[in-house]
Formats: C-alpha cells, sequence, structure tokens
C-alpha cells in the first residue's frame, strides 16, 4: 500500500497549526519478536514505525498519543488482523509548531486510512500559552 500523506490544520488567532504526515498501513506479524527495531506497540494489534529521522522524541510521543485514540477502530476496521503504521514524513512549520498538532495529524489520517469517522478534538487559542488540544472524554 503506497503512503498517503494526511493534513491537520486549524486556524484560530493569528497563527494556525499545520502537520501534514505521510504513513502506510502494512499488514503485521502477530508477535513483537518479528517487529522491525524501533516500532513501538500502540494496543495488541496496532504498531508504530516512525522512519523520518527528523522526527523529535517529542514528536513520537504524540503520534503515538494519537493513534492510541483511535487503536479501537483501527482494530475494528481490520477485524482484529495486526497492523504497523510507517510514518515516512512528519512536515511542519518549527516556527508555529505544537508537537500536540501530530496527535490530531496521525488520528485524522487513521481515520481516513481505515475509513471510520475522525474523533472529535477541541481546539482553543490563548495568546500567551497558543493552542490547546482537548480531546472529549471517551474519544
Amino acid at each position: 500500500m503506497p503512503a498517503t500523506p494526511f493534513v491537520y490544520r486549524k486556524i484560530l488567532g493569528p497563527w494556525a497549526l499545520y502537520v501534514e504526515l505521510t504513513a502506510t498501513a502494512e499488514e503485521s506479524a502477530d508477535d513483537a519478536a518479528s517487529a522491525p527495531h524501533g516500532t513501538r506497540r500502540i494496543s495488541d494489534r496496532v504498531s508504530l514505525a516512525v522512519l523520518d529521522q527528523a522526527a523529535t522524541p517529542e514528536d513520537v510521543h504524540h503520534l503515538e498519543a494519537g493513534l492510541r485514540r483511535v487503536a479501537d477502530a483501527i482494530e475494528a476496521a481490520r477485524d482484529g488482523r495486526p497492523v504497523v503504521i510507517r510514518v515516512t514524513a512528519l512536515d511542519y512549520m518549527p516556527t508555529d509548531y505544537q508537537p500536540e498538532a501530530a496527535a490530531a495529524a496521525a488520528a485524522g489520517w487513521a481515520a481516513r486510512e481505515f475509513g471510520f469517522p475522525p474523533p472529535p478534538i477541541d481546539v482553543t487559542f490563548d495568546r500567551s500559552t497558543g493552542y490547546t488540544l482537548t480531546w472529549p472524554a471517551g474519544s
């Protein structure tokens, strides 16, 4: 399956959140021993491999968090078959970037890729603190 891009963009106030995530979903072996080095387990059937060498540990943390929010939906869409999500590129404007937006991009990419509704994310903006992303309970 070819890698597909997904853009998460939210504009409030004078700045915008913008992240372009490019990833692919591939069949995965069921056991952790056969997973490629650096693959992170998100749930029993969903794993993440971040191949973009420019991704920071904080970026990876937020990609994991976004996929955890939708892991049950991914598993349901795949009828429980294991999958590894390989992030090949994570692009953003470094001057305006908030890493929490990577979580929203990961969840949005997965929703589109696996055909389920994207989870609701409340976004607010405060000039002194920037953007705040809140995932409502149950999402």
